[in-house]
């Protein structure tokens, strides 16, 4: 909220005793006072604008897993099946999904965006792409979460792979540290 400034009290008040008198007096109901009200002011506010630049799209995952989960199957199902969850509507962010047979998401890697939650137990290094650390551990509610970012940092320099539940720790360490 913007705070009034003194010029918009003075109207507020000037208003209010013009209304107050405009009833007439108390002793005599019929007694009328005409109050004349000057042309209002017109103020303006110093506002400022500032232009964000688009949001730019991140390129697509130049690496993936070469070891997935046992249950992901090739194929995709209807675009119009697939879920949007706090995992995938990053914006910005490019993303590639698996599913299993059912078409459910098994694990998805995202270009653009860390994940969107911490981690809720202590997570493990993992080295992929000849060095680069990787912290691989559950973040809750079944999900298990690699993140890493390549340097020089910008955003779509930070990754992420969601395993969807169920996952085991081993699957989801063996498949995170098969990112080449």
């Amino acid at each position: 909220m913007r705070p009034i400034s003194a010029v918009c009290c003075a109207l507020l008040v000037f208003g209010c005793l013009a209304s107050a008198c405009s009833f007439g007096s108390a002793d005599d109901p019929t007694t009328t006072q005409v109050v004349t009200v000057p042309a209002l002011i017109t103020l303006t506010e110093a506002t400022t604008t500032t232009t964000e630049p688009p949001l730019s799209i991140c390129d697509a995952v130049d690496s993936f897993p070469e070891v997935m989960p046992e249950r992901v199957v090739s194929g995709l199902p209807d675009a119009s099946s697939v879920p949007f969850d706090e995992f995938t509507l990053l914006a910005g962010a490019f993303t590639a999904m698996r599913f299993d047979a059912s078409g459910d998401p098994v694990l998805v890697m995202i270009r653009g965006a860390l994940p969107p939650r911490q981690f809720t137990e202590p997570s493990e290094v993992v080295e992929i792409l000849d060095g680069v650390p990787s912290l691989v551990g559950p973040i809750g509610d079944g999900f298990w979460a690699a993140a890493w970012a390549i340097p020089p940092g910008d955003r779509c320099d930070l990754y992420s792979l969601i395993f969807y539940p169920p996952i085991s720790p081993e699957e989801a360490l063996a498949v995170a540290g098969s990112v080449r």
